[in-house]
């Protein structure tokens, strides 16, 4: 066999075996491409059994559960926002609360209807046509950091003690996290925002209490009425001082409750 007739045969080998290990190959990859499509479905589902539940759970809590809210508005300083009344009237704060309730109102659902890939009929108020661009601002700005969701208004509830439903329960930047979506007529400053953080520290802990589960972190995605962005964050390190501030506001409430 000449040195020319012995390339063509090595040449052709090489194709061969070449094409039949591209051809394994890419059976495997389509094969583990199968099981990670099985893998994702069987996820979903465990997942919507889990949110199935602990809803059910959480709509059968007796009425001794306080609510989280009523919980920080009893404790809560006051005195700004009697300031306020007073400096704009009764009246007119009034309709600003009512009209801030129905934009807020309007942009949760907007939102849970885009985590939930669900439709959303829209009648173009003015209300809903302000909550859908806020509501965007938020899905642009903040959901982009939002990896898995777990659960979508998800009612919680720690031991005896207080009951409340957050946004979100997901992945967050790769970390578990809850996150609370808010509305608001102008942007906030850091310090005027605790009771969010207390909310925040709420939720975590009756979700943990609820599920076993170790969440230490949370953020708030706000958009103002001027469709203005802002993110604040709760960490690990905050999740402790929150938690902390936000037993004692508990027991602050049970306090006044008993003496009433």
């Amino acid at each position: 066999m000449d040195s020319q007739a012995l390339i063509n045969v090595s040449f052709g080998l090489v194709s061969f075996l070449g094409g039949w290990v591209f051809k394994m190959a890419w059976s495997r990859l389509n094969n583990l491409d199968d099981d990670l499509e099985d893998l994702q479905k069987h996820h979903e589902a465990d997942l919507k059994e889990v949110r199935k539940e602990m809803s059910e759970l959480a709509l059968s809590l007796p009425e001794k559960y306080v609510s989280k809210q009523d919980i920080l508005s009893k404790t809560k300083d006051t005195t700004g926002l009697k300031n306020w009344e007073n400096r704009v009237g009764k009246k007119e704060a009034q309709r600003i609360r009512n009209e801030a309730a129905a934009v807020g109102t309007s942009m949760h659902l907007t939102l849970e209807c885009y985590l939930l890939e669900t439709k959303r009929e829209f009648d173009f108020s003015p209300v809903h046509s302000k909550a859908k661009k806020m509501a965007d601002v938020i899905v642009n700005e903040g959901l982009k950091y939002l990896d898995e969701v777990w659960g979508c208004e998800v009612q919680l509830y720690n031991s005896n003690l207080y009951a409340g439903t957050t946004d979100v329960v997901g992945l967050y930047k790769g970390v578990p996290h809850i996150v609370d979506f808010k509305q608001t007529n102008k942007p906030k400053k850091e310090e005027w925002i605790q009771d969010y953080y207390l909310q925040l520290a709420a939720y975590i802990n009756a979700h943990n209490y609820m599920t076993g589960s170790e969440i230490e972190n949370g953020v708030i995605l706000m958009c103002s009425q001027g469709l203005e962005f802002q993110k604040f964050e709760l960490n690990e390190i905050q999740f402790q001082k929150y938690s902390y501030m936000w037993f004692n506001r508990l027991d602050q409430y049970k306090a006044l409750i008993s003496q009433s």
